[in-house]
């Protein structure tokens, strides 16, 4: 059986995970790091930075939404109202914008759509009347 993964010691493992795992990093941290031109014995030895992996006890669901709503009014209270103001310019721009749009798509298209609008027109005509004449042969 072939292994398919060997480390910078000639080590051999069955799988990339394994062998990260055996030198305790996570596998996507040592693609990355890979990727990023790292040899391999320094992508498998150096640690991970402990501020990526913390060990502190995860907050509790109200501690979270506590944090989350302190700095959500915190931000609302400094920012309404230039976020008021940016939101009415960028809705006043981009409605001119999209009218504008529409306008010169309709008036390169009107006639083009009076075309097509008066073609069908005649087909549902002659449509209707076939399928008149079906019914009428139906109930007799």
């Amino acid at each position: 059986m072939s292994k398919l993964a060997k480390d910078h010691l000639g080590n051999e493992f069955t799988s990339t995970t394994e062998m990260c795992n055996a030198y305790d990093i996570s596998r996507s941290a040592y693609l990355r790091r890979v990727s990023r031109g790292w040899s391999q014995e320094a992508a498998l030895t150096t640690p991970v930075n402990e501020n990526y992996n913390s060990k502190k006890e995860p907050l509790s669901p109200e501690e979270q939404k506590a944090i989350l709503s302190a700095y959500g009014k915190e931000y609302r209270d400094k920012n309404v109202e230039s976020e008021r103001a940016r939101r009415k310019e960028y809705k006043d721009t981009h409605r001119d914008e999209e009218n504008a749009k529409r306008r010169a798509y309709y008036d390169a298209n009107v006639d083009k759509e009076k075309e097509y609008r008066d073609a069908n027109k005649e087909k549902a005509k002659a449509y209707q009347k076939v399928y008149r004449e079906e019914r009428k042969q139906e109930n007799k």
